[in-house]
């Protein structure tokens, strides 16, 4: 039996627990396609208004129903830059075409790797080895932060020569994968921007988080440590209103939207498209249950207005 696999954007509000943004995602590509067309500041202030948020990042949670076995692997939120610049605005745009031929091949039955022949891949590959390489102090400061990335990956850019072919190809069987591709252009788009990136370093924060016993399918709310999820093998100690409640909430989340609107735009592209096109205003006048469907209300939260 295969892990259950689901990503989130998760963040870390002022209480130290992490919750979700919003419900699960099949794919990365899901968030990508949201993130890559706001800043971060305006993706703050539309979701998370009037907040202090600690950190914000992407989960990809996987279950193991045999073992009972919940783990994580964590990836940066990939935005659009505050100052924009053509190169910026042309790895945005290279990442968005990206990010929707990795969508479309995951409904197929297709490989899900990137067509490394297409001349678009190529372009943009070869302007991405091309600006890494092309300066001693950009490719030594590039790999340097590179600690989440194929390591093979990082050597074959050391030893990249302009004029061997072989590299190259090397470098593109890499970046075919869409997540390489991902992570190669963030952390560029990073050193351009002057930001201070440690994966490393925040990737073992994430790991000591608190996280919000919802995520892990208990019926109510606490703080856990994700590892001491997969140390509780049943689920119903709890008392039976929760049960009660959360089957109740389930089947809320299965039924169309109140609003008409809702369900049109649902119909076209699912939540994300309502959450991109949607006026915040618009969407939390909606109703509780609307709200719920959404991701925008959490369980612990609607049961509270309704009491």
């Amino acid at each position: 039996m295969m892990a259950e696999r689901k990503y989130y954007i998760l963040y870390l509000d002022e209480s130290g627990m992490v919750k979700p943004l919003g419900n699960a995602y099949p794919d990365i590509t899901d968030i990508d396609l949201i993130t890559l067309g706001t800043t971060k500041e305006s993706f703050l202030q539309k979701f998370l208004p009037n907040q202090k948020i600690e950190d914000l990042f992407i989960g990809r949670l996987t279950h193991n129903q045999k073992t009972n076995v919940y783990d994580f692997h964590f990836y940066e939120c990939f935005f659009a830059r505050e100052h924009s610049s053509r190169t910026n605005e042309k790895i945005q745009e290279s990442m968005k075409r990206f990010a929707l031929e990795r969508q479309q091949k995951i409904k197929s039955p297709n490989k899900i790797e990137l067509d490394s022949n297409a001349s678009a891949f190529q372009e943009y590959t070869n302007f991405l080895i091309e600006q890494i390489t092309s300066n001693r102090d950009t490719l030594m400061r590039f790999t340097n932060d590179i600690h989440i990335t194929n390591p093979n990956l990082k050597k074959i850019f050391l030893q990249y020569r302009k004029d061997n072919y072989s590299l190259r190809s090397l470098i593109w069987k890499h970046l075919k994968q869409y997540k390489e591709l991902r992570m190669v252009s963030f952390v560029y788009s990073s050193y351009l921007n002057h930001e201070k990136l440690d994966c490393e370093k925040n990737n073992h924060q994430r790991e000591n988080y608190e996280y919000s016993s919802l995520l892990f399918d208990f019926y109510y709310e606490f703080p856990i440590y994700y590892h001491e999820a997969s140390e509780i093998l049943e689920k119903d100690f709890l008392p039976l209103s929760y049960q009660k409640r959360n089957q109740m909430v389930q089947k809320l989340k299965q039924e169309p939207f109140d609003s008409q609107e809702l369900n049109e735009l649902y119909q076209i592209g699912g939540i994300p498209y309502i959450l991109e096109h949607m006026d915040t205003n618009e969407l939390y006048s909606s109703s509780k249950e609307d709200l719920l469907r959404l991701g925008l209300m959490n369980e612990e939260d609607y049961w509270q207005h309704k009491k």
